[in-house]
């Protein structure tokens, strides 16, 4: 052997090797997608670390594209539901690109995402894995999208989405019955049956005065470019930036949106899908910071 040249490895050497990739991939990227959460929504500090999480979670999703069999057959006992969970974390990225620059467009990919986990079915069941292990990562699934379906207007789909929610619901309630130790798991199912509602709550209105979706829209972009301005000034005022604050307590809410942050968002938004192709680059949403539960002094 030459100096400095290493031995050469086995098929099996190889396999742990990758194995070895996958899994410091998955915690990198889980440390990163916590640390991206918990980072304040005001300035740009977040965009580099969003970067990086992204860049890792495309790591991890070409890793196990074309290393699939190794990682299945490997220690890593890779399962088709993993697929899914990483799908679903770049789709929260997406998600979560949207929140912090008011970028419609990355809603879209978003829901591209959901479409095909739900479309390949990686949450179907594995006789090898505890049931409700995966049937409450189904529910989260089921919420996110159900989300996304309410913010990009897919109000059909969601409501085939609400559907499979309540399906899967049943089913950890009634494994939780069959396995009483399993109780975290119906603590989580209520948990999410709490979201849900209050998702449907954007949706429905009520006797209470809750605010119906219909009432929700965006920004009609021609009421605003075949308005002849009051002023000769071109230029004008332009709102690059807002910030949205919503102190009322116990309103309905999911993650970082509530209804009234969502009624906010939306006055600021334009429907891009009614812009002309040379508007879009002309008119951007301004970027909102969201602030939800805020304590203000009184005086």
């Amino acid at each position: 052997m030459l100096p400095n040249q290493r031995p050469s490895q086995s098929p099996r050497q190889q396999d742990d090797r990758i194995c070895d990739k996958y899994l410091k991939l998955c915690e990198k990227s889980s440390l990163l997608f916590s640390q991206l959460y918990e980072t304040s929504f005001l300035g740009e500090g977040w965009r580099p670390l969003y970067q990086r999480t992204f860049t890792t979670f495309a790591k991890l999703w070409k890793l196990q594209q074309t290393c699939r069999s190794i990682l299945e057959n490997g220690k890593v006992h890779f399962k088709r539901y993993d697929v899914g969970e990483i799908a679903a974390k770049i789709a929260q990225l997406y998600y979560h690109y949207y929140l912090r620059t008011s970028e419609t467009q990355f809603l879209n990919e978003a829901l591209t995402y959901y479409q095909e986990i739900k479309r390949h079915n990686y949450y179907k069941e594995d006789s090898s894995i505890q049931r409700s292990f995966v049937l409450q990562r189904t529910l989260r699934f089921h919420a996110r999208f159900l989300l996304v379906c309410l913010l990009t207007d897919k109000l059909k789909m969601g409501e085939n989405v609400l559907s499979d929610f309540a399906l899967t619901s049943a089913q950890l309630a009634t494994e939780t019955l069959i396995h009483p130790n399993l109780q975290n798991h119906q603590l989580l199912a209520e948990e999410m049956k709490y979201i849900v509602m209050n998702i449907v709550n954007f949706l429905v209105p009520t006797r209470e005065g809750r605010v119906s979706y219909s009432a929700l829209s965006r920004i009609n972009p021609q009421l605003v470019f075949n308005t002849k301005p009051k002023t000769n000034n071109r230029n004008g005022l332009k709102m690059f930036s807002a910030i949205l604050l919503d102190n009322k307590p116990n309103s309905y809410s999911f993650s970082e949106l509530s209804i009234s942050l969502l009624r906010m968002m939306y006055a600021l938004e334009f429907n891009y899908q009614l812009m002309a192709p040379e508007q879009l680059n002309e008119w951007k949403n301004p970027r909102k910071h969201l602030l939800r539960n805020v304590s203000i002094p009184k005086h």
